[in-house]
């Protein structure tokens, strides 16, 4: 007898082409979603290796995040050039591969175009059962419908269309359950931002989430849409809700969707996908619908949720001390203070839309809210962009569009807009905005990113309020000139976003410089353990370890603590995945500069792989910063087999001071050097963003990527921990790079050592 399976374990094992031994398995994907940002690179290494496209059946390319959201016809109905030549370049080349490869595209003019994860329910290409993947992190969109979908980086979107499949590790299964009913203003976007301050921004870290009970179930497409979109908001893989009569009916007609005796019997399997009574998950979280009330975000990560009625939170309320140092940051960064009632905290721009909220019902339910009525004077800026250009035709038939303007919105035309902001809608520099985005994360993912800004340069007498309060109260409080948290009811809560990490130009303080270590070579034999597409196969190649000095006006910091001195002089073998030597230590080149082990007051570590740690031991007056996952894992008792948590006896015994860093890491509190939380090669990665005067920004990857290739394809390795985070922290990682305009250094690419002085000179 067949044991009782989950919903993701019926889709899994329908798609498994091949188990291996260890559990990896080949799976078949069913639909293809591509767009312009992260397929160029792969149709050049289709070409390149004279490939053609598996299934172009199966594929869709669609126009998305680099659009404008102006009109993109004159008056006379000419095409308006795309002004920005890198978005330019890029729609280009999508307008161009998706016909040479014999792909389906959607033009960025035609009325079908929109935002991927609208446009692929929208025309019934997206369906349950189905395995469903895209260059893009909300991938997980998708799962609303009932299908498994998932986000993959450049290297997985050249695989997939040259194999339509991808080789994964099951997922662990997590179910969410909702029940009973919600209260009145509680929407899609409440509830997900609810669950994801329950259970935190990791809590699903490793899992597919299956989203049910009562309160689940009630919910339109559109809803489930938005609460399987971000899934991946409380670190899961994917997000799934099972497929139902509210799925069918959405789905029937639909252009791509099954048609006659093909749909019975799709609609029949499509059934059979529900999770059978008696299967178990591997981890449960139930929670009251009465305890949701329509929320906010009041820092930079989105478990940062309070109800509209609460108060920003006081860091020292938190009982670990990684969240109050977190809390902290993000309320410094947001410029906000404890106890601030979130009613008071005043918004300057308004956006409305995203993935998550661009569908025609968030329109309608805005519209419902701002009809006869204008926009608050202290609002800037305020745009609403619908999902798709037949979204919009709807809302313009219904009327939806006039009250928009009316009110004093914008009202533009379909695309990913704000949340990515690959295109020119950008939140001013240093402004707050009230967002119906999925992001509230520091940097360009956020719907407020472009210059950064640590301090708000502004206030507006526009603040948010409870939908909930009866007819007078509200009336009471417009007269007063506030903008009601409705907008975001009615297109979801909102999420507060400001721009990050540290200054358009920062404040006079100490002189920085940085020096580049050399802390041996790592001769790699078998270069397909760095990527789990096996993209290298059969090539080899040395790799350097890099360490770096960083000098922060008398203070000093060493990042990264390289190979062990017991390999000064070692001959590379040919054996075995890889070997590695190296020429001096540490302490040898530190004394070139007059430099003692004792001077060294900080030491930072991108995560816990041997040749980043191995001479930490010689430097056990320095205080410890490393990421507190990685920390977690070194101080368990025993550790897993794959750590050595030797170097870091010192500290672990107490002998030495440690901060884990749960999120970003300010170092020294004014923005020049920050430990960036890019998980996914490790739990706790971190990279270094250095501001230098001179050279500018310098970002250094730690092991986000460890050669110039992988980088550019977003390669994950064999060894990494996490997929998704790595594709995600990719994400983050280059976006900060084009925003900063800064120097990008992987400290493992030769390439790479030329971009700084070399020893002993300093970039300065």
């Amino acid at each position: 007898m067949t044991r009782p399976r989950t919903l993701y374990e019926k889709i899994w094992d329908a798609h498994v082409v091949e188990r291996r031994p260890d559990g990896t398995c080949l799976i078949f994907i069913d639909r293809h979603l591509v767009h312009e940002v992260t397929s160029p690179q792969a149709f050049a290494g289709l070409r390149a290796s004279g490939r053609t496209v598996r299934r172009p059946d199966l594929t869709l390319a669609v126009p998305d995040p680099n659009v404008p959201t102006t009109p993109r016809r004159d008056a006379a109905g000419n095409r308006l050039p795309v002004t920005d030549p890198d978005s330019a370049a890029q729609l280009a080349a999508l307008e161009k591969n998706a016909p040479d490869f014999g792909i389906r595209y959607i033009d960025a003019v035609a009325p079908e175009q929109g935002i991927v994860h609208v446009v692929g329910p929208e025309q019934g290409f997206s369906l349950p059962g189905t395995t469903i993947v895209c260059g893009d992190s909300h991938t997980a969109c998708h799962g609303g419908i009932g299908a498994l979908a998932f986000g993959i980086g450049t290297s997985e979107v050249e695989h997939v269309l040259a194999t339509q499949t991808l080789l994964l590790q099951p997922a662990k299964t997590m179910e969410v359950r909702v029940e009973g009913k919600v209260g009145p203003g509680v929407t899609a976007k409440d509830i997900i931002l609810h669950i994801t301050g329950a259970i935190g921004a990791a809590g699903g870290t490793g899992h597919v989430i299956e989203y049910t009970g009562s309160a689940i179930r009630t919910l339109s497409v559109e809803g489930r849409l938005t609460i399987s979109n971000m899934a991946i908001e409380g670190g899961a893989r994917a997000g799934l809700i099972a497929p139902d009569a509210t799925t069918f009916e959405y789905l029937k007609g639909r252009p791509y969707a099954p048609k006659g005796a093909d749909w019975d019997d799709a609609v029949a399997y499509w059934t059979s996908l529900a999770t059978d009574p008696g299967a178990t998950y591997d981890k449960a979280v139930v929670i009251d619908a009465a305890d949701i009330a329509p929320s906010v975000t009041w820092g930079t990560s989105p478990e940062d949720v309070v109800p509209i009625t609460g108060t920003v939170p006081d860091p020292a309320s938190f009982a670990d001390p990684s969240k109050q140092a977190a809390a902290a940051k993000s309320l410094a960064y947001m410029g906000l203070e404890p106890g601030t009632r979130m009613q008071d905290v005043p918004v300057e721009n308004i956006f409305i839309g995203s993935c998550t909220n661009s569908r025609i019902e968030d329109l309608r339910a805005a519209a419902t809210v701002l009809k006869g009525r204008k926009k608050a004077p202290g609002v800037k800026w305020a745009i609403v962009v619908p999902g798709s250009g037949l979204v919009k035709a709807q809302a313009e038939a219904e009327g939806l569009d006039r009250i928009f303007i009316d009110a004093g919105l914008e009202w533009r035309e379909p695309g990913c807009s704000a949340c990515l902001a690959m295109n020119p809608d950008k939140v001013p520099a240093g402004e707050r905005c009230a967002s119906t985005s999925n992001r509230n994360f520091v940097g360009p993912a956020a719907a407020s990113t472009c210059p950064l800004r640590s301090r708000l340069a502004s206030r507006s007498d526009s603040r948010f309020v409870d939908v909930r309060l009866d007819p007078i109260e509200r009336r009471e409080k417009e007269r007063n000139g506030m903008i009601w948290k409705a907008i975001a009811s009615a297109a979801a809560a909102l999420a507060l976003a400001t721009p990050v990490l540290a200054q358009d130009k920062p404040a006079a303080a100490e002189k920085v410089s940085l020096t580049r270590l050399d802390c041996g070579t790592v001769r790699v034999n078998r270069l397909n353990a760095f990527s789990d597409t096996e993209a290298y196969p059969g090539q080899s190649r040395d790799l350097t370890v890099g360490c770096y000095l960083i000098r922060h006006g008398d203070q000093l910091m060493l990042w990264d603590l390289g190979l062990p001195t017991a390999l000064k002089g070692a001959a590379f073998t040919a054996t075995g995945d890889m070997s590695a030597t190296v020429r001096r230590s540490l302490v040898e080149q530190l004394a070139d500069l007059g430099i003692k082990p004792d001077d060294i007051d900080i030491v930072g570590i991108s995560h816990f792989h041997f040749d980043h740690i191995a001479q930490l031991p010689d430097f056990p007056a320095a205080k410890l910063y490393i990421g507190k996952n990685d920390w977690d894992v070194l101080t368990q008792n025993p550790p897993p087999a794959f750590v050595d948590p030797t170097p870091f006896a010192h500290w672990i015994s107490g002998g030495g001071k440690v901060e884990p860093v749960a999120r970003d890491k300010d170092i020294f509190g004014d923005g020049r050097v920050v430990m960036l939380d890019m998980p996914g090669h490790t739990p706790g990665h971190h990279t270094l963003l250095v501001r230098l005067a001179g050279m500018g920004p310098v970002l250094l990857s730690g092991d986000q990527a460890h050669f110039q290739e992988n980088y550019d394809s977003e390669g994950v390795p064999t060894f990494n921990t996490n997929r998704a985070d790595t594709l995600a922290s990719f994400g983050r990682f280059k976006g900060l790079a084009n925003n900063l305009g800064a120097t990008v250094i992987l400290q493992h690419e030769p390439r790479d050592v030329g971009k700084l002085p070399t020893f002993p000179k300093a970039a300065e």
